[in-house]
């Protein structure tokens, strides 16, 4: 998305969206430090650009200015407006950036299916395929904002990528839910999707601590055995033996005829 407006800011970590003014806790899209210091606020817009909505992202800024004592860019993606475009506005603290950005000339389609075909084939996603996906909703699509987050929705579990990149997409997924599905059939739809995804995450960390539990029995047991090999090797009494090693008598025998 920076490389998309000419943006040369990298994120270095994400920041709470969590904004407190006028006694109102405001809460903003996506909040982030980037590598050279400053602070990049991310807004999602589908409707029309007001005066209301100019006032509610400059309030935002003041925020963050008055929060970190930091610049300010902030980014407002639009899937309404029909071109990108950069905004000025003066601050008490210095001169802060906001873009206007549109994408809609971008083959949202095409993007989907190319990661389709990835993930059929089981092929790795890129950092381009994750973030295309997340800003699916904003790219032109012959389909409704609300079956393309249902795609995504769909699409996600499948997908073979690093748990990170799992959680920055279910972020998008959610904040996507609340600004364009209204039908409540596909919000159930949706939602089934996110709960067999929970599901599946849930039942690969139950896997993975049963098998780090059985490589941990396995090395102790392994350990318990050399103990009682280096003792045999030294003379030591069946009876020290088995009350040191903390071996079977069953394994000594074993031990013993081996």
């Amino acid at each position: 998305l920076l490389e998309e407006i000419n943006c040369k800011e990298r994120i270095k970590s994400s920041l709470p969206t969590e904004l407190v003014g006028d006694c109102h806790n405001l809460r903003a899209d996506f909040v982030g430090l980037t590598e050279s210091g400053k602070i990049l606020n991310i807004e999602f817009q589908s409707t029309k650009i007001t005066s209301k909505d100019k006032a509610r992202f400059t309030k935002y800024d003041v925020l963050l200015i008055e929060k970190y004592q930091k610049e300010v860019i902030t980014i407002i993606i639009s899937t309404y407006e029909e071109e990108s475009r950069e905004v000025m506005f003066n601050l008490h603290k210095g001169s802060n950036h906001m873009y206007l950005v549109v994408l809609n000339n971008i083959d949202g389609d095409k993007l989907y299916k190319d990661i389709l075909k990835k993930q059929q084939m089981n092929m790795n996603m890129s950092k381009k395929d994750i973030a295309d996906l997340s800003l699916l909703p904003f790219f032109y699509s012959k389909e409704s904002k609300e079956e393309i987050v249902y795609k995504i929705a769909k699409l996600m579990a499948k997908l073979n990528m690093e748990k990170d990149e799992l959680s920055y997409l279910k972020f998008n997924l959610n904040l996507y839910i609340d600004k364009f599905v209204k039908n409540r059939e596909i919000l159930k739809k949706i939602h089934g999707e996110i709960n067999m995804m929970e599901y599946l995450e849930d039942m690969i960390i139950e896997i993975e601590a049963r098998l780090l539990n059985e490589r941990e029995q396995r090395g102790k047991e392994n350990t318990k055995i050399e103990v009682a090999k280096t003792m045999m090797e030294s003379n030591y009494s069946k009876k020290e033996i088995l009350r040191i090693s903390k071996i079977s008598e069953e394994q000594f025998n074993r031990l013993q005829t081996s």
